[in-house]
């Protein structure tokens, strides 16, 4: 299933491989959620997915689009936001569009926002004509989902969170583009964002014992050498597996 929102480092190439390891009917919970091209496929072919995230502004777009994703559409189509194809227009809303007391307004904002920015993310990046389209907008008109369930957590540690999931087969982590965390600290990020600090997390992830867990990243050395006492697979852009680290575009890091 493709997903209404955009991802530049979306990991649709590992869903096959996926699929080979993830059996019909169980149940999967998903941490870092944003786009769910992952975990929307998942759960269109008989996967139980519980998707998980800690931001607020992630859980609005998304709850909106569970519960009326043509009222979106509606919005986003209506006259009164055809000033967001005006590229002064489209920074200023980069900046406010949390200030507006709808949260299906927000929501329409946060689509529109993904959609015209050359990074997808909603409150940076710069102005990209051209990607709010009709077949973009037909994805938002049409969504609708199933064996899919939508959590927001408060507790903000993700370690934690997982281990009061004692339901879950499966543990899923779609980790995007790894970075080595130097200058995060203090730095501005958009409240659509979730900072990370990879390795940190990854320590914290190789000593869960007890359930079986998938980690998805784009191809990056230090993973390589983070995960190096797990099972490390390796994916090509057409989503073939690989050995040949050259022609590898996503690695899929499991402890099974």
């Amino acid at each position: 299933m493709k997903s209404p929102i955009r991802y530049l480092d979306s990991h649709a190439s590992s869903l096959k491989h996926l699929k080979s390891i993830i059996p019909k009917g169980s149940i999967t919970h998903s941490y870092l959620f944003f786009s769910g091209e992952v975990e929307l496929s998942l759960a269109e072919s008989q996967r139980f997915i519980c998707a998980h995230t800690n931001n607020e502004a992630i859980y609005e777009f998304w709850d909106c689009a569970l519960n009326d994703s043509g009222l979106l559409y509606e919005i986003v189509k209506a006259k009164q936001l055809s000033d967001i194809f005006n590229k002064r227009i489209f920074h200023i809303l980069q900046e406010n569009w949390l200030a507006y007391k709808d949260p299906y307004i927000r929501s329409a904002l946060f689509f529109i926002l993904n959609k015209l920015s050359d990074t997808g993310k909603i409150s940076s990046g710069n102005f990209k004509e051209g990607a709010l389209n009709p077949l973009s907008l037909s994805r938002l008109k049409t969504f609708k989902t199933k064996n899919f369930h939508l959590q927001i957590d408060k507790n903000k540690d993700l370690i934690s969170t997982c281990k009061e999931q004692k339901n879950a087969d499966f543990y899923l982590f779609p980790m995007g583009r790894f970075n080595y965390s130097f200058f995060e600290h203090g730095k501005n990020v958009g409240p659509e964002e979730t900072t990370l600090v990879h390795k940190q997390l990854g320590q914290e992830i190789i000593e869960i014992t007890d359930k079986k867990w998938i980690l998805l990243y784009k191809k990056h050395k230090e993973v390589f050498n983070i995960y190096k006492e797990q099972r490390i697979i390796m994916i090509d852009k057409f989503g073939k597996l690989t050995k040949q680290r050259p022609q590898c575009e996503e690695i899929v890091v499991t402890n099974f």
